[in-house]
């Protein structure tokens, strides 16, 4: 079998032949993260049996994780988790492969987690500044970033990243917010919400929101991001954001 097909469910026995955190679910791993060595901000929920993982520094699948900590190419690493999972791959010539069949959102998805990996936190960018000129001073802790090249059409912009999640974990939108400098792009579409998943999968997904802000005894829900972070910073409350009414309806 492919490697990549045979080690879907198997993560666990990858992880630990590699000393690497094990699968955590909605928990954060209490130890270091293996990629930047920040305390309590990993987590493996391990979605779909693919090894994902979330932490402040990255995001990803298994063999994202393994690519940044063992520091191998694909192809050796694949023969050393077929040796660990003990499974059988034959390499075929990629015209007589069976193709995976990935519909748009499924490739999109893909391409948002590969891009998101490569942006930063909001702290000392133009979005830190567009925030503070609204009155907030709060800033998120997690799923929001900042991307300092967002081409549109034949112009470029900055923008703010958001990640969408359910209760599974399971990547759901992408909220994006255009800017150019500390505003908000004068565009029609400054605010865009994508999907990262098939209409039959986000209609029955449960609790879908922005987690900018950890889990605690009292959290709060807002329709925009700034609603949310202003919400933490005038009561205190931790608040995520649902992104518009219609998934706030949908609570």
């Amino acid at each position: 079998m492919k490697t990549t097909d045979a080690v879907i469910g198997q993560w666990s026995k990858v992880f630990e032949y590699y000393g690497l955190p094990p699968i955590t679910g909605k928990r954060h791993y209490k130890d270091k993260c293996p990629i930047c060595s920040q305390k309590g901000k990993y987590r493996c929920d391990d979605k779909d049996g693919r090894g994902t993982f979330i932490c402040v520094c990255n995001i990803g699948d298994g063999w994202k994780l393994l690519a940044l900590t063992q520091k191998k190419d694909f192809k050796t690493q694949a023969k050393e988790v077929d040796e660990i999972i003990g499974n059988t791959y034959e390499h075929q010539p990629e015209s007589v492969q069976s193709s995976v069949n990935k519909d748009d959102r499924s490739l999109f998805r893909d391409k948002v987690i590969r891009k998101y990996a490569t942006l930063v936190n909001l702290r000392g960018t133009p979005a830190e500044s567009y925030l503070r000129n609204r009155g907030i001073n709060c800033l998120p802790v997690e799923q929001i970033r900042y991307c300092n090249h967002q081409p549109v059409g034949t112009k470029a912009f900055q923008a703010m990243y958001s990640l969408a999640t359910d209760d599974k974990g399971a990547l759901c939108y992408l909220h994006r917010t255009l800017l150019e400098g500390d505003k908000k792009a004068n565009t029609p579409t400054a605010k865009k919400m994508l999907s990262l998943q098939n209409d039959s999968y986000l209609e029955h997904a449960g609790s879908v929101a922005i987690r900018m802000l950890p889990v605690s005894s009292t959290l709060g829900i807002a329709e925009g991001i700034e609603t949310a972070l202003s919400c933490k910073q005038i009561y205190g409350c931790n608040t995520w954001s649902v992104m518009n009414a219609a998934v706030l309806n949908h609570k």
